[in-house]
């Protein structure tokens, strides 16, 4: 267990985890009880408000009794969770059953975060025959928040001038490779017009010199 619930967790709000009484819990292994988060969306965008279910199945040999409850998403401060204080009404969850809390946690994302975010719920509470405190958190997911904030990898800056104007640079290269674009299409044209045959005019046939035309008998 990265850390303890016994503090005083404002239901919905952000509550920060102490580490007293580590040394006396009992140790209980994923195969004897477990806890899993379900969120109401995994790509949320920036600034929304989600809802998180918790379910908790029991298969220790015992009774567990949870105190607290909360959420712990990689934008919060180390130990820092959302959820809720159950010390004054505890809820007893029997030995090889399940409970399904009934009322999801609500969680704020910040407009700042942005891309993949961690998270894992946790439990406190005790063992309903010997009352050793007894701590679980679940394995952690991820949501992918879509937002404005902070990428996770740099974009390259534009490339400026010293007085901060965009490079010239790369303005006289796009020009230069249109006009160059452009000869090489006239030249293309000029090609094909020059290859095109040209049809030479056939000499019209002259009468041979000793050729004459036939005469012809007119009657009248």
């Amino acid at each position: 267990m990265k850390a303890t619930l016994k503090t005083s967790i404002i239901v919905v709000l952000l509550g920060v985890f102490l580490c007293s009484g580590i040394a006396s819990a009992i140790t209980i292994t994923p195969d004897q009880a477990s806890v899993r988060a379900f969120v109401s969306d995994p790509e949320p965008n920036a600034g929304d408000t989600i809802t998180v279910s918790i379910f908790f199945q029991n298969n220790y040999t015992d009774s567990l009794i949870i105190t607290h409850v909360g959420l712990h998403f990689s934008w919060m401060p180390t130990d820092s969770f959302y959820g809720f204080n159950l010390s004054s009404t505890p809820i007893t969850v029997g030995a090889g059953t399940d409970y399904f809390f009934q009322q999801p946690i609500n969680v704020k994302i910040p407009s700042t975060v942005n891309g993949a975010k961690g998270y894992y719920a946790a439990l406190d509470g005790t063992v309903g025959t010997s009352s050793d405190p007894f701590s679980i958190n679940s394995d952690t997911a991820q949501i992918s928040v879509i937002g404005t904030g902070p990428t996770p990898t740099p974009t390259a800056p534009t490339s400026t001038d010293s007085n901060g104007q965009p490079d010239l640079l790369l303005y006289g290269a796009v020009a230069a490779v249109v006009v160059v674009v452009a000869l090489l299409i006239v030249f293309i044209l000029m090609r094909m017009k020059r290859k095109q045959p040209q049809q030479k005019a056939e000499p019209a046939a002259t009468p041979s010199s000793e050729q004459k035309p036939s005469e012809q008998d007119f009657s009248i």
